[in-house]
């Protein structure tokens, strides 16, 4: 009987199942095991490489089975492109086969980040923070994947002009302004006046001249705002600045109907010109008391 088994294992255990074998021979897995080390039986690599293969196979179909298929509309996905221009990035962790969206910033900017994954809630985004941050982040996905292609090239992040067409919406250009944008009231001082004048930056210094070029040309032809190239230090050496009253006031005037929101209120500072003049009106009369303040370049 037991050369019988030994000569059924010997011809059938290097081809066959373990399981499946040692059911059919009464035995435990665990007895079949100890048996074939004992004898130095052991599967053939025709064996093991299409146990691999049906391995690979049901991980794939099981993948398949159980993707989430994510559609966003035209708002959300300007949202994304918007950030993706912005502090926006996309990456892929662990054994994902698909890319996942995150994103970091200060603590003063918490709601800002939950108002974005408030609008992206049907794509699986969710807002975290801890004691020093504020962020998003999605689920791994294939539609992160194809926004990776669209972005990514060598590991870096681009401008091209597929990229760009997919910019259609005021709050696309509004998420790349409070990502990335600021709002400064600069002054001059003659004959005991101090003019106060607003300019308005876009940090795009991590893309190259010739991104910023296509960046503001597309601004410009899509929303009708002029920006100008600013030298600058760091990164590829320019950012897009917006100095003149009548396109930083359609700038604003542009993004003004989109920023209603509760969760945006905190960001008054980047949106509200007449409030960030005044602030830095009231500054400068306490501080030179003995001087005229002008606003120049605002209605």
């Amino acid at each position: 009987m037991l050369s019988e088994i030994h000569q059924i294992i010997v011809e059938r255990y290097p081809s066959t199942n373990s399981q499946k074998l040692a059911d059919e021979l009464n035995l435990s897995i665990y007895q079949l095991r100890r048996y074939v080390k004992k004898h130095k039986i052991a599967k053939t690599e025709s064996y093991l490489k299409s146990v691999i293969n049906k391995m690979h196979y049901e991980k794939e179909r099981a993948y398949q089975n159980n993707r989430v298929v994510l559609k966003p509309n035209e708002i959300q996905d300007n949202i994304i492109i918007g950030s993706l221009l912005g502090d926006g990035s996309l990456a892929r962790y662990g054994r994902s086969k698909e890319s996942h969206y995150r994103e970091h910033g200060c603590i003063a900017q918490n709601d800002y980040r939950k108002w974005k994954a408030t609008m992206l809630s049907t794509l699986h985004f969710k807002y975290h923070e801890d004691l020093n941050a504020a962020g998003m982040k999605s689920i791994s996905n294939a539609l992160f994947s194809t926004y990776h292609q669209l972005f990514y090239e060598n590991g870096r992040k681009r401008v091209t002009p597929e990229i760009l067409e997919r910019l259609t919406h005021p709050l696309g250009l509004l998420c790349l302004y409070l990502d990335d944008g600021s709002l400064v009231i600069d002054r001059y001082i003659r004959n005991n006046t101090i003019h106060l004048f607003p300019r308005i930056t876009i940090y795009s210094q991590s893309f190259t001249e010739q991104e910023n070029l296509l960046l503001r040309g597309h601004i410009y032809n899509q929303f009708n705002i002029s920006f100008i190239l600013k030298k600058r230090n760091d990164g590829h050496g320019v950012v897009l600045q917006c100095n003149y009253r009548d396109d930083i006031i359609r700038f604003l005037d542009l993004l003004k109907p989109y920023t209603s929101d509760r969760l945006l209120h905190r960001m008054c500072y980047k949106l509200d010109l007449n409030h960030a003049m005044m602030l830095r009106s009231e500054e400068y009369k306490k501080n030179y008391p003995n001087c005229k303040i002008i606003n120049d370049r605002i209605i």
